[in-house]
């Protein structure tokens, strides 16, 4: 959202003068009001997928991307993914300019698009999965809206290494698009920012759409050590035998050996794992479970099985 919107809120609230939160939020912004899931996820069961295998899609460049706001709907391309056919975004990473973060929203309208990435090496083999369980909901600030967030870091720790994450294909899963997310109403935000007493229509459900607004904001890092969901590639240099079967392995699905995962992921996935469990939500922990295992962690496994005992 722009400052001038957060200004004018600021002054709304203040003044007395607004009926309602969203009133106070009416400023200038990119976002493209998306409010007929029907007709997205219509759209989508009409798409043809432009390509059958990875190699083949068109890859914009990433090098210029610093806080870019972006569309998803019907313009893009569609591809069938393994969960089904999904309108994507596709962005061929910089090799040269050291480590950098990237945080990816997903910002709420009347609908709200789930996002799932796909990380690529130069050769087209999945390096890693940035799960949609994986983006928190952040609640809207004064500067943000309503969105859903992640954060990831690609690493450029060995140059011009195939190994290291090339492409990047950012899509929402066709098998999530029947479901919502509940969030706090306009009048409830309203409320609760003026001490209000709640409403009675404090809650609404936003439907999740095959189209949606997304951000991009790209960090590059001077400190190595600031890492943040990171995949580091193997080697070349060393152990060629063991690096193409690996590659062989991803390319046919089969998981073989991988680098070890980061201690600062691990935990990561560990402590959404006993967070999933506490609240219940038992198909969450198993799917947070399986992404950890599949990344290489050694103990989700058990902090899983000891989770339900």
């Amino acid at each position: 959202m722009k400052l001038v919107s957060s200004i004018a809120l600021v002054v709304c609230i203040s003044l007395g003068g607004c009926s309602s939160f969203g009133s106070a939020i009416s400023g200038p912004t990119t976002l493209k009001p998306i409010s007929d899931t029907h007709e997205a996820n219509a759209a989508l069961k009409l798409a043809v997928s432009c390509c059958k295998r990875f190699s083949e899609i068109k890859y914009k460049d990433f090098s210029e991307i610093k806080d870019n706001d972006e569309v998803i709907n019907a313009s893009n391309n569609a591809y069938i993914f393994p969960e089904g056919k999904s309108y994507f975004s596709a962005y061929k990473l910089p090799l040269n300019r050291g480590d950098f973060r990237i945080t990816l929203s997903s910002v709420f309208t009347k609908t709200v698009f789930v996002p799932k990435v796909i990380l690529l090496d130069g050769e087209f083999n999945i390096t890693r999965i940035i799960d949609s369980s994986t983006f928190n909901f952040e609640p809207a600030n004064l500067l943000n809206e309503n969105q859903f967030s992640g954060v990831f870091t690609i690493d450029r720790s060995h140059s011009e290494n195939i190994h290291n994450e090339t492409y990047m294909i950012i899509y929402t899963p066709e098998n999530n698009l029947a479901a919502s997310t509940t969030i706090d109403s306009d009048e409830m935000r309203y409320a609760r920012a003026r001490s209000l007493v709640a409403p009675r229509n404090a809650k609404v459900d936003i439907p999740h759409s095959a189209w949606g607004n997304i951000n991009l904001k790209v960090n590059y890092l001077s400190d190595l050590n600031s890492k943040n969901n990171i995949y580091i590639p193997p080697s070349t240099e060393k152990n060629t035998s063991l690096n193409k079967a690996v590659t062989s392995d991803v390319a046919s699905g089969v998981t073989g050996a991988r680098p070890a995962m980061l201690k600062e992921t691990e935990n990561y996935y560990n402590e959404q794992i006993k967070l999933a469990i506490k609240k219940n939500d038992i198909k969450k922990a198993v799917a947070l479970y399986k992404e950890a295992k599949r990344l290489g962690s050694p103990t989700a496994e058990t902090v899983l099985i000891k989770g339900l005992e």
